[in-house]
């Protein structure tokens, strides 16, 4: 037997190596599992930062696009609590861009923002995104000087990333808050002193909260005026004097007789006349005609109706028409009246209605010949009673208009009513709280009109009535005047202006006029003539030559963005940087 042949196996010699694998095998395991984790940590983080900045960017483009829709009624005057940390954060970054972004933002105003987190529609609108409800986001809006700006941020377990956008305006089509060939006023900005816990309006100053055009070219009080504090909205014009530095859009190379002429021809096709005050067919609109006398009442009148009235007879007035509107305000008090007066001093009125269940569009009205706006027909008017604009309507005249009272708009009585003093129907009192103005302002430019009205003169002027009548009685310190207003010359080159006559007898030591324009005024010239007048000081009488507008205190207008007016998308966002 070969039994002494078959080695003899040492099983025991095989467990130090397999113990040395098994070890080895563990290492390695718990080497590629802890770069493994390292990994998956690290990407956990890319995948966090990643998401942050990409949604700060976004809410940084939502809050672009909310400033520019809602730019009117924007309210930049509050301490934004994370300023600080953001400029920390910025400046942390980056090295040495870092130092120059922090640099410049320590030159933004800490205290003109506009805390949007704060504001329930657009804090809705962060809580209904898509893809924003990961993070907690945020963002306010800056301005300073004609700039803009949001910073909007993403933050979660401890990690923020901030987003800054920069907003350049963009000029935009429609109704200018101020257009005129040739402005007779020097504009100033608005002073104000603190009396008691409110800012109240000292002294002259004008606020112009809507795109503004002056072909002539803007006159500044002083070199030192900001521009941009009294038309934040932007403005086109000639020149601006005195002073080289001010941020304005240049008008070189139009034409400004041009630019009124088709101004005014766009009008008068709009409404089915021609320059000579002559029908003319279109296929947009119904022209009816009357001639006075007629019916007390006029319907029905469908949307494409023009009424046209004439003259029954050769009066011989100066002014043979007045429109008169309601005294209150409200839908149930939507009627325009319109009287004539004959050669024999009869008159003769007729009633519009405006039903706001079946119209949506102005009713068209044209009155050939001298259109006074006032309560009564003749004698004293009460210049300081409020007249309401009830419904929509357009009033073409060939001819001037005379506005001898104050024309308010129904639906925004109650915002002009908590801005006065007096509130109620008579207005004759300024209204001296700087917060105030600028909230009446914002809110009127802000909002939607259900009601409208639109004057327009051809061939003639508008003229503007502090005081009416032999009694003297007077507006004092406030005119109203809602509406888009304008005025064109026609055939004869005349008319075209719009002007304050008696602004210099309502002056008296303790009170200067203010003239609120809710809508716009487009003309020829912004004030009239000029005039020699008595100025006396310390018991000395020197004769000046002063224009009208000197004797304005504050002009006040705001634009609306009902009828095209400038409240469309006026901010590009045309810089964004996220860290």
């Amino acid at each position: 037997m070969c039994t002494d042949m078959i080695r003899t196996r040492n099983r025991g010699s095989l467990l130090p190596v397999v113990l040395i694998l098994l070890a080895f095998t563990s290492i390695m395991l718990l080497s590629a599992g802890a770069v493994v984790s390292r990994n998956a940590s690290q990407l956990n983080n890319y995948s966090l930062i990643s998401g942050l900045r990409e949604t700060s960017s976004n809410v940084a483009e939502l809050a672009a696009a909310y400033l520019s829709y809602n730019l009117f009624s924007a309210d930049f005057s509050s301490q934004w609590s994370g300023f600080d940390d953001f400029k920390s954060f910025v400046s942390a970054r980056g090295g040495l861009e870092g130092k120059y972004w922090g640099e410049a933002l320590s030159m933004i105003p800490s205290d003109q923002w506009w805390l949007l987190y704060e504001d329930e529609v657009f804090a809705g609108f962060l809580e209904t995104g898509a893809g924003l409800q990961r993070f907690s986001t945020g963002a306010v809006a800056g301005y300073d000087t004609g700039k803009y700006y949001v910073v909007s941020w993403a933050r979660r377990e401890g990690v923020v990333r901030y987003a800054f956008g920069l907003l350049e305006r963009d000029f935009v089509d429609g109704e200018d808050a101020l257009r005129f060939a040739e402005a007779r006023r020097t504009f100033s900005e608005i002073n104000t002193a603190r009396q008691g816990n409110r800012e109240e309006i000292d002294g002259g100053g004008d606020y112009v909260f809507g795109s503004a055009t002056i072909f002539g070219g803007v006159f500044l009080e002083s070199n030192n005026t900001n521009l941009e504090d009294i038309f934040p909205l932007g403005l086109h014009a000639a020149f601006v004097s005195p002073g080289e530095n001010h941020n304005f859009m240049s008008l070189a190379g139009i034409d400004v007789v041009e630019f009124f002429e088709e101004l005014r021809d766009e009008h008068l096709v709009s409404i089915g006349h021609a320059l000579n005050g002559e029908e003319i067919d279109t296929e947009e609109q119904n022209v009816r005609s009357f001639e006075f006398p007629i019916a007390s009442s006029i319907s029905p009148i469908a949307e494409n109706d023009v009424l046209a009235f004439y003259e029954g007879d050769s009066s011989g007035h100066e002014t043979p028409f007045v429109v008169r509107f309601p005294r209150s305000a409200g839908d149930e008090h939507c009627f325009i009246e319109i009287s004539h007066r004959d050669k024999d001093n009869k008159v003769h009125t007729v009633t519009i209605n405006y039903d706001k269940n079946t119209m949506e569009s102005p009713i068209d009205i044209v009155i050939h010949g001298n259109v006074r706006i006032s309560e009564k027909l003749q004698g004293s008017d009460l210049p300081h009673k409020l007249a309401y604009i009830n419904g929509k309507y357009s009033i073409t005249v060939f001819g001037d208009i005379e506005i001898s009272t104050q024309l308010m708009y129904g639906d925004f009585k109650s915002d002009f009513d908590n801005a006065r003093p007096q509130g109620g129907n008579v207005s004759n009192q300024p209204i001296e709280s700087w917060e105030k103005v600028g909230e009446l302002l914002r809110a009127f430019a802000g909002s939607e009109r259900t009601d409208y009205l639109k004057l327009t003169s051809i061939d003639g002027d508008i003229i503007a009535n502090y005081i009416v009548g032999g009694a003297g009685q007077a507006t004092h310190g406030i005119k109203v005047l809602s509406g888009v207003y304008a005025a064109f010359k026609g055939q004869t080159d005349n008319g075209g202006s719009f002007t304050f006559p008696e602004l210099k007898d309502v002056v008296n030591e303790n009170r200067l006029p203010q003239l609120f324009v809710f809508g716009s005024l487009t003309g020829h010239q912004l004030g009239g003539d000029e005039f020699e007048y008595d100025y006396r000081e310390r018991g000395t009488t020197y004769i000046v030559t002063r224009d009208e507008l000197d004797f304005l205190r504050n002009l006040f207008v705001a634009s609306s963005r009902a009828g095209g007016g400038s409240g469309s998308a006026i901010l590009n966002l045309v810089g964004l940087r996220v860290w």
